[in-house]
């Protein structure tokens, strides 16, 4: 970030554009980034989001809480994963977020001893905070706030240490799912407070160990370039990564409950249940240029999913087969022209049914044509099984 030269005016600027930007901010939760960590494999293909680099050496691949997870190669965090600067994961995650995974720790909750477990870090050099740091923190320091869960913030050259304290308990070997999370505009469920932890699906508040029982309600500051990085420090050997850290998740809003957290895949899953007539009835033969109605149900666990329950509809999908198995997408010639995919949602009808009234005066060549509903945001939510359908041109 360039220097803040003329102070006053830049922070009374920026408080204005934050506080816009926070007033504008709304919108369902959505995965932004989610890595199983298991192997070089899958940290470099994230199921959602940026894909993750190992850097400084190696990992140690060990069991995780699904299939594997990985510990710093020299259990000095002098290796790691890197997932991209923040700004390539959420552009406004400095306004709300929402870091999971999964943690078996080497060593018991009450040990105060060094050095500390780093989960998330942000600079790989001096301030090493930014934008923050996420760990966990053994260490008393000379009598002040004990230890425990750690969420530090850095911005204008004032450092907050926001700790739980070592009120959770834990040994050795056990696993524990770890949530931080955060909102400009107040935690879901404690409004007054803007960072908070919930651990293993419980919230645990956190206490500015500089002032306690003062406010924790500080800005996060963005910084352009600010890694998001985990297991890794240039560290010394107060901070390293020793336990195994597995299924990492980020969020673009602060979340509240975290029942799916025995889940691996954090994207909800709706099912649908079938195109209506009459594409029920296998492939339609089409003549002349009527259009299809392409109609059918989302259920989520047997109830209905409506348009009050997701931000993207369903789109659809039109794949061609002239026979020579050579399919392609023309799912174009559905939409108006120059409007590139707009046009392709379903909608939701008073029927309680999403619908999508397909034209087919442009599909025009000999061939099978499958028709498909799919999900408007892959990080939103997933069909399967999904709707699917063909008609014929002879």
């Amino acid at each position: 970030m360039k220097r803040l030269g003329k102070k006053i005016g830049t922070f009374f600027v920026f408080t204005l554009l934050f506080l816009f930007a926070v007033t504008l901010y709304a919108e369902s939760a959505e995965v932004v980034l989610w890595n199983k960590l298991g192997s070089q494999q899958e940290i470099e293909n994230s199921e959602a989001g940026p894909d993750g680099t190992i850097v400084y050496g190696t990992l140690i691949f060990s069991p995780g809480k699904f299939g594997n997870g990985f510990t710093s190669q020299d259990g000095k965090g002098k290796s790691g994963v890197y997932l991209g600067p923040w700004e390539n994961i959420n552009p406004d995650y400095h306004l709300a977020g929402t870091v999971e995974f999964w943690w078996k720790p080497a060593r018991d909750y009450d040990d105060d001893g060094q050095p500390d477990e780093l989960f998330v870090s942000g600079l790989w050099s001096d301030p090493w905070v930014l934008p923050f740091q996420l760990m966990y923190r053994w260490r008393t320091q000379g009598g002040q706030f004990l230890g425990g869960f750690e969420f530090s913030l850095s911005g204008y050259g004032v450092n907050h240490m926001l700790r739980t304290g070592k009120v959770v308990e834990f040994s050795a070997g056990d696993w524990i799912h770890v949530a931080f999370v955060w909102d400009m505009n107040g935690l879901p469920d404690h409004s007054d407070v803007w960072y908070g932890t919930y651990i293993n699906g419980q919230y645990v508040p956190l206490t500015d160990i500089t002032n306690p029982g003062g406010t924790i309600n500080y800005a996060m500051v963005p910084f352009e370039g600010a890694y998001c990085s985990m297991g890794y420090y240039q560290a010394d050997y107060y901070n390293q990564q020793n336990g195994v850290i597995d299924n990492v998740v980020i969020w673009n809003q602060a979340l509240s409950d975290f029942e799916h957290r025995f889940i691996e895949c954090p994207i909800p899953s709706y099912s649908c249940v079938g195109f209506e007539s009459p594409l029920n009835r296998g492939p339609v033969t089409l003549k002349g240029n009527r259009a299809l109605p392409c109609k059918a149900q989302l259920e989520d666990n047997g109830g209905p999913v409506t348009d009050a329950d997701i931000d993207a509809a369903p789109v659809i999908q039109v794949m061609y087969d002239s026979g020579q198995g050579d399919a392609e997408d023309v799912t174009d010639d559905a939409l108006p022209a120059g409007q590139g995919t707009e046009g392709n949602q379903f909608v939701y009808t008073d029927q309680s049914k999403w619908q999508f009234n397909l034209k087919t005066k442009d599909y025009t060549a000999p061939g099978t044509y499958t028709i498909t509903m799919k999900s408007g945001n892959d990080n939103e939510y997933k069909i399967a099984p999904t709707c699917e359908a063909q008609f014929v041109r002879e």
